[in-house]
């Protein structure tokens, strides 16, 4: 039985600059996951660690960060380490700095996929072959796996196939610039089990089939939706057994469109912000009215929408000050949340008696709510 790890697209190296603060969390969490993910292999006697593509976010990644990797990858207990350059960290002999630098620190149990050719792993007591695609260049129009279809196999054991690119169906690539690969073809070729880099969300979710991608360990930005995860596997000689989805990452981006009504209340407010939050209130909590802390681990994008009276406006708005100081990370938007005309603000606004107020003040009356606020709107920027 032949057990590996897979893991791609940690992308080390690079730049959080529109977080503020909270970049240099988000940089520093690239190498963390890295140790979660040998810590992983290590705790399960994984035989084999993948990373296919992009462990670093370009060619041009500093050398102590490149030295870093190198260091934490040959804390992998198990027999050995497979890393395939993917599009971000493509192989290019004429910017070799960055794989011989790797290759320098990283020791003798850690492999450079960057040829197309098989990969016997015998020489490191493991009964398999990696059938690698490395990527040459940022774009190509051109799969890299299109040498494989000459593999010929002359035995039973198993073959992995390693691969970074967009899949049809699955990756988002319009202009199909970044390898394209289609399903079929894959699994048309002599290869047992495909693992895939480049796509950050994972798939299947629930691990079956042959073809796998482990999608980003970490999430990296509002368009990552998931926790992070890697792929392990169990191979009975050519049969995947066991193949599991592991959750990996620290961090979550939260993205909330919020639609306020008049029905709805502060803390309705903030229980729809932290719904998916590991630390839920009790039932004793909710009978109390008390909300969970935000949790140091969130990054939140929120944009409200709709109208609120005056009071729930402000205690809303109160929530959300509140969240941007204790958040890793908050960015919100209320240009779309507007609040009633409160009776009492009336007279300061529009002068007593004016037609404009007594309008208003009639359809406030009437509860037409709505016509009332826009008749106040209307007003206002007459006088202004």
């Amino acid at each position: 039985m032949l057990k590996m790890l897979a893991t791609a697209d940690v992308h080390v190296g690079m730049k959080f600059g529109s977080y503020g603060a909270a970049g240099a969390t988000l940089a520093e969490a690239r190498f963390a996951v890295l140790e979660t993910i040998v810590g992983h292999a290590n705790e399960r006697s994984c035989d084999v660690l993948v990373c296919a593509g992009d462990v670093f976010e370009s060619v041009r990644v500093a050398r102590r960060d490149v030295k870093r990797v190198a260091a934490i990858l040959s804390g992998f207990d198990g027999r050995v380490v497979a890393v395939l350059p993917g599009n971000h960290d493509f192989h290019n002999p004429e910017l070799e700095s960055l794989w011989q630098v790797f290759r320098e620190n990283a020791g003798d149990r850690v492999i450079v996929l960057d040829t197309p050719e098989p990969y016997d792993l015998d020489r490191f007591d493991c009964d398999a072959v990696i059938l690698p695609a490395p990527c040459t260049s940022k774009h190509s129009s051109t799969p890299a796996t299109e040498w494989i279809s000459t593999y010929e196999r002359t035995d039973e054991r198993p073959v992995i196939g390693v691969a970074h690119g967009s899949i049809d169906g699955l990756t988002p690539d319009t202009d199909g610039r970044y390898f394209p690969m289609q399903r079929e073809n894959l699994l048309d070729l002599p290869v047992d089990i495909w693992i895939i880099g480049h796509t950050h969300a994972p798939y299947p979710t629930v691990p079956e089939g042959r073809l796998y991608v482990p999608g980003t360990p970490e999430p990296d930005g509002f368009d990552c939706n998931h926790s992070g995860s890697a792929v392990e596997f169990a191979l009975d000689g050519r049969t995947i057994e066991n193949s599991t989805l592991l959750p990996t990452g620290r961090y979550r981006f939260v993205r909330r469109s919020i639609r306020i009504d008049r029905t709805t209340d502060a803390e309705r407010v903030r229980a729809a912000i932290l719904a998916d939050q590991t630390h839920q209130p009790s039932r004793t909590d909710h009978e109390a009215g008390r909300l969970p802390p935000v949790e140091d681990d969130r990054l939140y994008r929120l944009e409200l929408s709709g109208t609120a009276p005056r009071s729930v406006h402000d205690q809303i708005i109160s929530e959300l000050r509140e969240l941007e100081s204790s958040a890793l990370y908050a960015q919100v938007k209320t240009e779309s949340l507007k609040v009633d005309v409160d009776p009492r603000e009336l007279d300061s606004e529009l002068p007593t008696g004016s037609f404009a107020n007594t309008v208003v003040a009639e359809l406030l009356a009437e509860e037409r709510l709505d016509a009332a606020n826009l008749a106040f709107e209307i007003a206002r920027k007459v006088r202004s």
